[in-house]
């Protein structure tokens, strides 16, 4: 099953202009606040954007200035990855349909829901590490200092797309000696390590530092308020103590995304992987499980943290984007893929996929309207009828 790229790249663009009209919202406060992180107190997590943008609004930053911020964040990582996709998915014989059904990914749905996340930041240095060559050493450096700047936007960088990094690097050079081929894809993710750690010894200040902080923030806020909570990822809580956020562990809000977002998320991703997998039968084990642990790696970010439907959006993407690594390379995958990607299972995910929505962070309730947050109107309905 296919259709004609051309039609289906107009018909992918249109489909994605819909969904940054439909989903696109204003940045949540949590965005808004770290715009005005910088490295005026000296070096700390996620605060890269915000000193670039400290040059560009030396005076403070208004919230008009953070629509504008935020807008230019998604739409930028956006156009990217629609640039990589188009072109990676322009080498399989069924790319016209699976590019259209990309353009109604759950994934790409929700991360532009998330207008303004730091996520789209990183998402570019992914895709610029991923599009280089990797032929030799001197380029597979250079992929991997795309993976640590992206860790300086944001540590996730690490479990969401450094692995993808490596993925590619792994099978980009497989005519190499094993040595020399395990040392260039392990470049990324040791290099990001390490950024990362330190960024967790050295980019936090100490919960004495809080009041000063946000005063520092407040100088920044020209006319918003800006939200307290998004410091507690750059302080250092003592043992013993624990931070505001804490409390969502425990609320009946956060079990129910746990249950039916994450529940309902990882069933169609699982059938998702299930198809690659059937496409990638031919190639050594090693190849298989690396491109398993490459789409589920975001999904540790489950243990730590409450950003369900964040989570599992990227997941979907990093799905995409391995069928894009694989295409590049293996002329068999590209084949399978046709014989796996049925006239049925195709329908059925645009099917499905339009029947569902996971939970934006910057929440314009659309994910009320349907599956599965729809649970929580029609229960609300159905206890008003029983009483």
């Amino acid at each position: 099953m296919n259709i004609q790229y051309q039609t289906a790249k107009r018909l992918f663009l249109a489909s994605v202009l819909l969904l940054v009209f439909i989903r696109m919202a204003p940045p949540l406060s949590w965005a808004q606040t770290q715009f005005l992180f910088t490295y005026d107190a000296g070096f700390q997590r996620r605060a890269l954007l915000g000193e670039f943008l400290s040059w560009i609004f030396p005076q403070g930053i208004t919230q008009e200035n953070t629509y504008v911020i935020a807008a230019l964040v998604t739409l930028s990582a956006v156009a990217v990855l629609s640039h990589y996709i188009i072109k990676q998915f322009s080498r399989l014989q069924n790319g016209g349909v699976l590019l259209v059904l990309f353009s109604f990914s759950i994934g790409l749905a929700t991360f532009i829901g998330n207008t303004g996340n730091l996520d789209g930041m990183v998402l570019v240095m992914a895709i610029w590490a991923l599009a280089m060559p990797k032929h030799t050493f001197g380029f597979v450096a250079i992929a991997a200092l795309a993976c640590a700047i992206g860790a300086m936007f944001h540590e996730n960088m690490l479990p969401y797309f450094v692995p993808l990094v490596t993925f590619d690097i792994w099978l980009r050079n497989e005519s190499q000696p094993m040595a020399q081929r395990m040392m260039r894809a392990a470049m990324p993710l040791m290099l990001t390590s390490i950024c990362v750690m330190v960024l967790f010894a050295y980019g936090t200040h100490p919960l004495a530092e809080f009041d000063n902080l946000i005063e520092m923030l407040k100088a920044r806020s020209i006319d918003f308020d800006i939200r307290a909570t998004t410091l507690e990822p750059v302080l250092a809580i003592p043992d013993g103590m624990s931070g505001r956020l804490d409390v969502v562990w425990g609320t009946a809000d956060y079990r129910f995304r746990l249950i039916a977002f994450a529940g309902v998320g990882l069933v169609f991703l699982t059938g998702f992987v299930g198809l690659i997998l059937q496409a990638t039968a031919h190639r050594p084990m090693m190849d298989r499980l690396l491109g398993f642990a490459v789409i589920i790696s975001p999904l540790s970010l489950l243990f730590i943290a409450f950003d369900v439907s964040r989570f599992v959006a990227i997941a979907w993407l990093n799905a995409f984007l391995v069928i894009a690594v694989l295409a590049r390379i293996d002329a068999e995958f590209r084949n399978r893929l046709n014989n796996a990607f049925t006239p049925v299972v195709v329908i059925a995910l645009m099917v499905f996929q339009s029947h569902i929505a996971l939970r934006d962070l910057n929440t314009q309730k659309q994910y009320l309207a349907r599956f599965p947050g729809v649970i929580l109107e029609q229960k609300a309905w159905f206890g008003r009828n029983q009483q």
